[in-house]
């Protein structure tokens, strides 16, 4: 989250650790700003440029990654700091070192130490400030007495076992809020947030609240207000007003319908909303409106996309959005998704997560394209399956089918280098006799087919899998083959085997 001072406050911690403790912890350290979009190579060319590497023009992510790996376990103990770090990326893929058997215990022992030295430098810095802040995080307190002071701008009481907040503090100035993670349950009376015009960023996520004061409705500069994993929250305020509003995180909330005036928040950049389990309508005519929307994500929610119309928005609204980068729903039918699988629209997507049926996996982090195809019955399924075109991976899990060929045999000829397929108890066989079955793919997974027999049923095509560098089975009891000599000397590519 931007704006809230953890630059500040990590700047600092760095500078003061350089001049402290450099020759007790740590060989070297290094700062990185890595900004919203994680540019591999950029990073990498950063952290070169820190290490001293000399890097050439044309070398590509690999080579850059094994001169950051060995420039770093040369200096055994160094400090990396990532600042503005927004999306998560693969440490092997950069270069950079994880612990192993012989630094582990040595590694966890400075983590805990840095952890309690990060926390109380953190502390009194920002106490030193001017502006000041109030931090009080992780300390175990039940109720909060102390009259915040006028001029405060940040407050954070994350983290403790306060139950209830009461009164009407008067904090013109604050710009961040910070309980989230403690058992608060009630914030009183209505009128709490009055006085808190200038509020930037207000988080209450993990908490037990069931309803928010009316109060929060008039915070007109709020720019991120997080409610993520409040159990408890059945409804919310009336937003109409909150126009600066840029991220909007109601995921894991018991919200049955959006907060009324979503339409009116013209600059919302991020709108979360997975695990709304009870979530029963978007309505049509707000994503349109809503011209900065750059992610929505909706996995785990009620509310499932189809071309239906009626009650509700169409999925027609997302595809027409221009500025939606990365979005993560599910469709009402598998009919609705091939409806629109080769659509154009998909190609301007940064990041998506496709679910037909219900979403079981987590969130993937290698790749940015993702289908999944859950809980459904596929057999007797007339139409093949048709993916985006810049699908990178595949699931197909917990799903009732007779042929995986018939339903895949069209998906040759596309990014996809990843499937795996999970639980689908009655295949008996991945494929049969002269079936070129995923001819692309490089990644296979194969997991939790308790009735599996066999790989191959017959002679294996020769292009059957021709392409496979990773294979994974597990727990597929009835599998006594895992590969049979004819498929297995045509598998030229197989890197690993588990």
């Amino acid at each position: 989250m931007g704006g809230v001072g953890k630059t500040t406050i990590m700047r600092n911690i760095h500078n003061d650790l350089s001049e402290q403790i450099k020759s007790k912890h740590f060989d070297c350290f290094i700062w990185i700003t890595v900004s919203n979009d994680v540019d591999v190579n950029k990073l990498q060319r950063k952290i070169a440029k820190e290490l001293k590497i000399d890097m050439e023009e044309d070398d590509d992510e690999d080579g850059a990654a094994r001169r950051i790996f060995n420039a770093l376990k040369r200096r055994k103990k160094f400090l990396l700091i990532l600042d503005d770090m927004w999306d998560a990326f693969n440490l092997d893929e950069v270069g950079i070192p994880i612990p192993s058997e012989e630094n582990d215990n040595h590694g966890d022992a400075i983590g805990v130490k840095m952890h309690d030295l990060v926390r109380d430098m953190a502390i009194n810095i920002t106490k030193a400030e001017k502006p000041r802040s109030v931090i009080d995080a992780g300390g175990q307190l039940q109720e909060f007495s102390i009259e915040f002071p006028e001029d405060v701008v940040r407050i954070s009481l994350m983290d403790n076992d306060i139950e209830v907040l009461s009164g009407e503090p008067n904090c013109q100035h604050l710009l961040t809020l910070f309980l989230q993670e403690s058992p608060l349950q009630k914030i009183s009376p209505d009128s709490y947030f009055n006085h808190m015009c200038s509020l930037r960023v207000l988080n209450l996520s993990s908490t037990k609240i069931n309803s928010l004061p009316e109060s929060v409705s008039y915070l007109k500069n709020l720019r991120a207000l997080i409610l993520n994993r409040c159990r408890d929250l059945e409804e919310v305020p009336s937003l109409e007003k909150l126009e600066e509003l840029r991220v909007l995180d109601l995921s894991g909330t018991k919200i049955r319908e959006l907060p009324s005036g979503v339409e009116a928040m013209i600059y919302l950049q991020r709108h979360h909303l997975d695990d709304t389990g009870e979530l029963r309508v978007f309505p049509a005519g707000i994503t349109p409106r809503l011209s900065h929307l750059e992610v929505l994500t909706m996995r785990g929610s009620r509310w499932k996309w189809s071309s239906k119309t009626g009650e509700g928005a169409g999925i027609e609204e997302i595809l027409n959005s221009t500025r939606l980068a990365i979005l993560y729903i599910q469709f009402e039918e598998l009919s609705d998704f091939l409806q629109h699988a080769k659509s154009n629209k998909w190609h301007t997507k940064k990041r998506f997560v496709l679910s037909v049926g219900t979403s079981y996996l987590p969130l993937p982090t290698d790749e940015s394209y993702c289908v999944e195809i859950c809980s459904y019955d596929l057999i007797g399924e007339e139409n093949p399956l048709l993916l985006p075109d810049t699908t990178q991976w595949l699931v197909i899990m917990n799903c009732q089918m007779s042929s995986l060929w018939h339903f895949t045999h069209l998906l040759n000829k596309s990014e996809l280098y990843r499937f795996d397929i999970i639980d689908c108890k009655n295949m008996k066989y991945f494929m049969a006799e002269e079936e070129p079955l995923l001819s692309d793919i490089k990644k296979l997974g194969i997991i939790y087919m308790s009735e599996l027999l066999v790989l191959c049923k017959g002679i294996p095509s020769p292009d059957a899998l021709k392409s496979l560098e990773s294979l994974r089975v597990f727990y597929c009891k009835k599998l006594k083959y895992l590969l049979p000599a004819r498929l297995l000397q045509q598998l030229r590519c197989l890197k690993t085997e588990c």
